[in-house]
């Protein structure tokens, strides 16, 4: 990361004044007296406002001490202030007052004190890596009682991952609903969207061998795989499906499913990958930021089209078996309790 800077400061002389609590309890004065006394006489305090009727002007009146007695920090442990009793104590019996340096301008976030980095990422560095780096940096050096948030790019980097992160939850949750629906069972389209991690596989894989990185674009290509990919188990599955319910055999309805929707898979599956291709080369003008998505959906069409052939019959099968177990087990309830 470069040009790293902070809005944060210290270069201001300041004067801190700190009070024993301990001492100030002895002599019956409290910290609001105390701070009253400083800020009045020090800093001053307007008690009226003078108007000027000849020049139309109003000035405001402020009492302090005169500028000879508040100059010097050593000033202010000379002050007087009046105890319950009637005395009156120095302040140097009941405070301590340090010179230190503090910030020029205090900045605060949600009405707590607050300082922001700045920094770029350089040398091809994701932002995603960066922010992991600085997580870890924060973790390890960060004190405690304090706490910290991202701005900027990656707030909006770590926002729009979530939201993306949801729709393709919902997205998948939507696809099972309307399957289950269509095939009116709740395992076959398990079946069907087994393509959906077999289409990951490519995805990752694309990204890898290109030597890009999850983004928010190659996230969108990835929620796209979840539309395009099921419909190779959909042909799959429902010529099957359609097969057995002609009396032909489970098996023997899947090894001859597969062939005869061969053809059809391939077309549409080589068609959708020949038209992501331009995306994924990303010859266009300011194709690089759409790039990803591209090559997100061209891997993943790629390998889930290759491994659907094989994987979804023998997953059919598998939980066919399944399906037949469990109406049997129930079955054998039913009549015990019977």
């Amino acid at each position: 990361m470069v040009d790293v800077s902070s809005d944060l400061e210290l270069t201001k002389p300041e004067v801190r004044v700190l009070i024993d609590r301990n001492k100030a309890a002895d002599v019956g004065v409290n910290v609001r007296e105390i701070s009253s006394a400083v800020q009045q006489l020090v800093g001053g305090e307007e008690v009226s406002k003078f108007k000027d009727v000849e020049r139309a002007k109003r000035y405001d009146v402020r009492v302090r001490l005169i500028k000879d007695q508040r100059m010097n920090p050593e000033d202010i442990s000379r002050i007087s202030i009046r105890t319950p009793k009637g005395g009156l104590i120095r302040l140097a019996q009941v405070v301590k007052v340090e010179e230190g340096i503090g910030p020029n301008l205090v900045n605060r976030k949600d009405r707590q004190r607050s300082a922001t980095i700045y920094a770029e990422t350089a040398g091809g560095k994701a932002l995603g890596e960066a922010i992991a780096e600085v997580e870890g940096l924060t973790k390890k050096y960060l004190p405690s009682g304090y706490s910290h948030s991202f701005g900027g790019q990656a707030e909006a980097f770590k926002e729009s991952f979530q939201y993306l992160i949801m729709a393709l939850v919902q997205a998948i949750i939507i696809i099972y609903m309307v399957l289950a629906m269509q095939f009116n069972s709740f395992v076959h389209p398990l079946t069907v969207m087994l393509a959906l991690p077999l289409s990951t596989v490519g995805a990752f894989g694309a990204l890898y061998l290109t030597g890009d990185t999850i983004s928010i674009m190659s996230m969108i290509g990835m929620i796209t795989l979840t539309a395009l990919v099921v419909k190779n188990s959909i042909l799959l599955v429902d010529y099957t499906n359609t097969l057995r319910e002609r009396g032909m055999e489970r098996n023997q309805a899947v090894l001859q499913a597969s062939p005869v929707r061969l053809r059809p898979i391939l077309m549409t599956a080589v068609t959708t990958i020949l038209g992501v291709l331009p995306v994924a080369l990303g010859y266009s003008a300011g194709g690089e930021a759409r790039a990803g998505m591209g090559r997100a959906t061209f891997g993943g069409m790629f390998a889930s089209t290759l491994l659907t052939l094989f994987i979804v019959p023998v997953a059919y099968t598998l939980l066919d078996d399944l399906q037949e177990k469990l109406k049997s087990l129930l079955k054998g309830k039913r009549k015990i309790g019977k």
